[in-house]
């Protein structure tokens, strides 16, 4: 029995260490509601926020309703709550930077520009972000649409996105004093790269969302008889001597067996040459992975005769000669 007392002790100590310190986020659309415990937090009453990072654009205030409540999911603990409604449309709350002026809860004073992550997090976060492209591998504009997206996340016109191979901030159109500012839609400029990464739209990157370059495609492919060379037309190709890391990127496979990497003669974004010889017209399985993302297409190498002869005429049967390459099949060299 005493050991069970001890149990619901520290279960109960946990409750209250886990509610005494930091702050509970409850925030709807539309409505801001902040908790927090009162004796070590600084509690936001207002928040001013500019459209630059500097500090030097003043912009919009967001005046707080504060409150006590007695919260029954801990044990009816007292809170400090504030309250903020939205007034106006989505369109209108945007901005860089972020300051307030907040309750100091040790000294019960009030203390003005203060600037913390806990300011940020008594804002609204982004709602029905949609990503109505993906950029392309040799680098491209993408549009974001959303609410809420660019509110108190440090500078409006930097985004940035995140892999095993990239970390790197991109370009958000628009300008800070720029009156017809739309925050619910973003034109945003990648540079070249591959596979899948995160995207934030914050510097603190808490608001951050899984997206990929595009895929790989093959529109078309040529086989070259001469040197060998099978030439791939395409689209979101990407060289593999790029990357941070300076690994193999590019996989190409053929009828399931991997080409070496000397075989891939040259690579652009466009346009693929690959070194690959065949005596054979047959069909190949063309697959290239470019790190997670991958595309195949199947291709028919055809015969190509070159010339032929007969000492046949239309009185007595005879041979016809035929030269050229690729003229067999495995299957016909086979029943020879």
């Amino acid at each position: 029995m005493f050991k069970d007392k001890n149990k619901i002790v520290i279960l109960v100590f946990l409750i209250h260490l886990s509610i005494c310190f930091g702050y509970h986020v409850k925030t709807s659309y539309g409505k801001i509601v902040v908790d927090f415990t009162g004796l070590y937090d600084r509690v936001p009453l207002n928040i001013t926020i500019y459209k630059d990072p500097y500090l030097k654009i003043p912009y919009l205030n967001l005046n707080f309703t504060w409150s006590k409540f007695s919260d029954p999911e801990f044990h009816n603990y007292i809170f400090d709550r504030i309250t903020y409604v939205a007034t106006m449309d989505s369109k209108k709350y945007y901005g860089s930077a972020a300051s307030a002026c907040v309750l100091d809860g040790t000294t019960n004073k009030t203390e003005c520009g203060f600037q913390a992550y806990s300011i940020k997090r008594c804002l609204f976060p982004p709602y029905n972000v949609t990503f109505l492209n993906k950029p392309p591998t040799k680098g491209g504009v993408i549009n974001v649409t959303g609410e809420f997206m660019r509110l108190g996340i440090n500078d409006l016109k930097v985004a940035l996105f995140k892999s095993k191979d990239f970390y790197q901030n991109v370009t958000v159109a628009g300008e800070y004093d720029d009156p017809n500012y739309n925050p619910n839609f973003l034109s945003i400029t990648f540079p070249p790269g591959y596979g899948k990464f995160k995207f934030c739209l914050d510097s603190d990157e808490q608001n951050c969302y899984d997206l990929s370059f595009q895929s790989p495609l093959i529109s078309s492919v040529y086989y070259n008889t001469t040197n060998n060379h099978l030439t791939i037309k395409g689209d979101n190709f990407y060289n593999s001597k790029y990357g941070v890391r300076e690994r193999t990127i590019v996989y190409v496979y053929i009828n399931g067996s991997s080409l070496k990497e000397s075989d891939i003669t040259s690579i652009g974004y466009e346009e693929m040459v690959l070194s690959y010889s065949s005596i054979y017209t047959q069909e190949l399985n063309i697959s290239i992975n470019i790190d997670s993302l991958y595309t195949n297409n199947t291709i028919q190498i055809p015969p190509y005769p070159a010339s032929y002869s007969t000492n046949a005429t239309k009185y007595n049967e005879g041979i016809v000669e035929i030269t050229g390459t690729q003229l067999l099949s495995r299957k016909d060299q086979n029943d020879l």
